[in-house]
């Protein structure tokens, strides 16, 4: 019988499946003989720590040359056959919650989509030169994972007249927008899902008085910290002493910037939800622990 796994809940499965999680995932680095389950919102999209998962792991698919060939000019030239053989590939590793359905399928499709051509933009920024000549572009290919038969046929794309034109297009379409994205990599329908989980959980530790950082909110719904890393902060400064005094200090001081950082992250959330009696509760209760 072939486990089931749910990252949200299983902890030991959680650390082992952290590095799939936040670097690029390989189908086959998956577990032999696990499932990953994944949630879906009402819209059909993937949520969570294993929503993630299965996102990087299409970014991965989509940049093979045996899954996604990167010779056809748009992706609705790609074969049919080819992205099913993706979803099989998917369906092989994870499970939906409910069921796949043809709204969730297309919106991963819509995603492969995406990566795709991100793929092939991230090719051109580092392959094309007009000052170079087509062979001469052709005999640097800038990824491994590149099929140089592929790789040819795409540089005399860029180089030709129809490519030359679609190119100029596509960088006078930004100029039209209204409005940019700067949300990251992160969807909205995945931004609203993490506050949701945030609220459910803050509303059960009310009853608790403990402190687990290892398991508070932020980690049950964010995850748990990467290794040399302070949430918020980033990356941890290299010791240049390793004398007991220095590293004392160091300490002091890293603990007071997040003494700070902290005051006005609570600050700011009661900015936020001022008009929400439950989180502003919490958030009160909060301020008077830590002004003690």
């Amino acid at each position: 019988m072939k486990e089931v796994l749910n990252l949200e809940n299983n902890k030991d499965k959680k650390t082992t499946m952290l590095n799939l999680i936040q670097t690029e995932v390989q189908i086959e680095d998956l577990p032999e003989g696990e499932f990953i389950l994944v949630e879906v919102d009402h819209l059909g999209n993937p949520m969570g720590w294993e929503g993630k998962t299965l996102l990087n792991a299409i970014g991965s698919l989509v940049r093979r040359h045996q899954c996604a060939p990167i010779n056809y000019i748009s992706w609705k030239d790609m074969p049919e056959s080819y992205i099913v053989n993706m979803f099989e590939l998917i369906q092989s590793k994870f499970r939906f919650i409910p069921k796949l359905t043809e709204q969730t399928r297309e919106i991963l499709k819509d995603n492969m989509s995406g990566k795709w051509s991100q793929f092939k933009h991230d090719l051109k920024s580092k392959a094309y030169d007009e000052s170079k000549t087509e062979e001469e572009m052709i005999s640097n290919i800038p990824d491994t994972r590149v099929d140089p038969s592929q790789f040819r046929t795409l540089v005399y794309h860029w180089c030709s007249n129809k490519g030359k034109e679609i190119s100029s297009k596509n960088k006078r379409n930004p100029s039209h927008y209204d409005d940019l994205h700067c949300m990251g990599t992160k969807n909205l329908p995945r931004l609203i899902h993490e506050m949701d989980e945030l609220k459910k959980y803050m509303g059960e530790a009310e009853s608790s008085n403990d402190i687990d950082w290892k398991n508070d909110i932020y980690a049950k719904v964010k995850g748990p910290e990467r290794r040399g890393r302070v949430r918020c902060l980033g990356k941890l400064p290299r010791q240049a002493s390793s004398s007991v005094t220095s590293q004392s200090s160091n300490a002091e001081i890293r603990l007071q910037k997040l003494e700070n950082l902290f005051g006005n992250l609570v600050s700011v959330l009661q900015t936020r939800f001022s008009e929400d009696s439950q989180i502003n509760s919490i958030l009160q209760a909060v301020v008077q622990e830590y002004s003690k």
